[in-house]
């Protein structure tokens, strides 16, 4: 039993370490309230980007022919994008195992292509994410693209920020 009390009610142990714990709270605050490290989540800034889409394994007999500054829309929400940069036509390329050696092997589909289109693009970048018109993107994101004459799902490979 302690033997020394405030007012004979209130141990002074306890009482010192209340005082210590209400003093590291109000320093705490006081730290993070003051540093700038809290508005990186928030703050935002709009940026002219280029993202790289690949279309693969589209047929050649349906060979897109997007024009250069033509608007891009998310099919999906029906949410402006960009507009057209440039783009380029390649083949279709597969891989698969070789069965006798389990090597990795390399091929090209007949009668495929895959096309690949810089869309520039105004985008918003957090901390966190970048986002064009409210859509969340990134590489690797899948999104079904529309343009005058041409509706597919496609994903992005690259992004990259460009001058103002």
């Amino acid at each position: 039993m302690r033997k020394y009390k405030l007012f004979g009610k209130i141990p002074i142990f306890d009482l010192v370490i209340i005082v210590v714990l209400i003093a590291v709270c109000i320093v705490g605050v006081k730290i993070v309230g003051s540093s700038k490290s809290g508005q990186a989540y928030t703050q935002s800034q709009n940026k002219q980007m280029i993202i790289t889409v690949e279309f693969p394994n589209l047929s050649r007999e349906i060979i897109p022919n997007p024009q250069i500054g033509e608007k891009v829309i998310d099919d999906g929400t029906n949410t402006y994008l960009g507009t057209v940069e440039s783009f380029k036509t390649e083949p279709y390329i597969s891989y698969d195992f070789n069965s006798q050696n389990g090597e990795l092997v390399k091929f090209e589909i007949e009668g495929k292509q895959t096309l690949v289109m810089d869309i520039k693009v105004n985008a918003t970048v957090y901390h966190s994410h970048t986002e064009i018109n409210g859509i969340k993107i990134g590489i690797g994101k899948n999104l079904n693209f529309s343009m005058p004459g041409f509706i597919s799902n496609g994903h992005i490979i690259n992004m990259v920020e460009v001058g103002e």
